[in-house]
């Protein structure tokens, strides 16, 4: 039994089953009737089919087992009078961290007694875990297990970090800053994390040692209580993936690891579907891997070598709400997703924007050359990226260590500088013009650039005109002569 689970099976238990007196020498032999309720207090359901036992205070036998209606209604004919504990079991419990349910009851001779065995509601729950203060803040917890995607399945200490973000109005300024907080779990693997939000998208990530899991988008939960056991694993790297030695804008040379996707065994199959019909065509992609298919005109589509672990899967398609599911891969299993499409409401004006590509010509060499020579930034000349030949966005960015690529949910990647609190969004200038962060990752590629500059702070030149403290981020964009080649 799990930390969290039996905290909550111990309160519940505490709560509901008063210090009962030593069990009386003779119970009555006269009969009654008990009929009763099992009801879920955080989603304010009835939990159909509950199985419902009832067991006499005192003795092992005479123990009677029924099971709810689809209303959580149950009923127990010709029960000999005196104190009984009424337990109930449903699959649900388990999502909230509870074993089971007991109350106490008196069964009098020749009458109907009513009771209700219900789930605590979310907020006492969450006080019990968490204390008053979060609450208070309305916010909300996730707990679980840690375990290892091996066959065995056992769990195992770690870490979860949960991040999210956040929207700040002082005055006419608004800002929007990453928050979030790292919380150990116990020996064997059981964490609890307060304080995550309950009325928006958080991100959470586990880790032990090597191994982790994906990053997985976990949806806004109004009862704000939520119970998620998460398997982490090693990962291979592609090929390009390696420790690299570069030299950064001070001449100190820095150890920088270049992170590539990662990669498995495991394979996740699916079925897409709108209003019950096969759909062709959507896009499934798992997070971190740098993979996605298309949907074939069954609806069924495949995703092969993935990372195994816990991760998300995302499911796209123009005109339909984008659905994200949390899945398990494990080994020596094939995890299956059977998802049915919602349109939107409404569809966002679709802009095309288009964007002449330099070539070569365009691009002034002795303007590049003097500002490298002035110094004060991070320089990559053609013949440089033609020498390094950068596969990805981190990897074109190694030689700045204070540049920080990373995947946001939301909004896809970002670029930040600095480190810590410090972090700050830099200008972004394609061939002299100043560009938005999303622009900036849609037009360029490594492939596509002749020159890179980085700033940091205000040490961009003033012939830039970028009026920015964080610093600026400059592409210069054409085709690069190949170097010849070696005979």
């Amino acid at each position: 039994m799990s930390t969290a689970t039996a905290c909550i099976s111990l309160c519940v238990a505490l709560a509901c089953l008063p210090a009962m007196a030593p069990v009386l020498a003779a119970q009555g032999t006269s009969r009654g009737q008990v009929q009763g309720v099992v009801y879920d207090s955080v989603s304010r359901r009835p939990l159909a089919e509950a199985t419902v036992q009832l067991l006499r205070v005192g003795s092992d036998s005479g123990m009677r087992t029924t099971a709810a209606d689809s209303a959580g209604r149950f009923r127990f004919d010709s029960v000999a009078a005196g104190d009984w504990i009424v337990g109930a079991w449903h699959a649900r419990l388990d999502s909230v961290g509870l074993t089971q349910l007991a109350r106490p009851l008196r069964v009098t001779s020749g009458k109907l007694t009513q009771i209700r065995v219900a789930v605590p509601s979310a907020v006492s729950l969450i006080r019990r875990l968490c204390g008053d203060s979060t609450v208070r803040d309305s916010l909300g917890v996730v707990f679980g297990t840690i375990r290892r995607a091996d066959r065995q399945r056992g769990a195992v200490a770690g870490v979860v970090r949960a991040q999210w973000s956040e929207v700040q109005i002082r005055g006419v300024s608004i800002t929007q800053s990453t928050v979030g907080f790292d919380q150990p779990s116990g020996e064997s693997g059981e964490y609890v994390a307060c304080g995550v939000p309950t009325d928006t998208r958080f991100q959470i990530q586990a880790s032990a040692g090597a191994d982790s899991s994906g990053l997985l988008d976990v949806p806004a939960e109004a009862s704000g209580l939520r119970r998620l056991d998460i398997f982490v694993a090693s990962a291979q790297r592609r090929a390009d993936t390696a420790l690299v030695r570069v030299e950064d804008s001070t001449g100190v040379l820095v150890d920088t690891i270049i992170t590539a996707y990662r990669r498995g065994t495991g394979r996740l199959t699916g079925r897409m579907a709108r209003s019950g019909v096969p759909f062709p065509g959507v896009i499934a992609s798992m997070w971190g891997t740098g993979l996605e298919v298309r949907s074939d005109q069954a609806g069924v589509y495949s995703l092969l070598g993935l990372p195994l672990g816990t991760h998300t899967v995302e499911m796209r398609a123009v005109g339909y709400e984008p659905i994200r599911r949390i899945v398990d891969v494990l080994p020596d299993d094939v995890s299956a997703i059977a998802v049915d499409l919602v349109r939107v409401t409404t569809l966002d004006t679709l802009r095309i924007r288009a964007w002449a590509m330099r070539d070569q010509g365009p691009f002034k060499e002795a303007e590049f050359l003097r500002r490298k020579r002035r110094g004060g930034g991070v320089f990559l000349s053609p013949d440089d990226l033609n020498r390094e030949n950068p596969a990805t966005m981190s990897q074109l960015f190694a030689r700045a260590v204070f540049v920080r690529v990373q995947w946001g949910v939301a909004a896809g990647e970002s670029l930040t500088i600095g480190s810590g609190l410090r972090r700050c969004t830099p200008a972004f200038l394609i061939d002299g013009r100043e560009s938005g962060e999303d622009d900036f990752f849609m037009l360029v590629r490594p492939d596509n650039l002749l020159a890179l500059e980085v700033y940091r702070g205000n040490a961009t030149p003033i012939e830039l005109a970028v009026p920015n403290p964080c610093g600026a981020i400059v592409v210069w964009t054409g085709r690069r002569t190949p170097p010849p080649e070696r005979r």
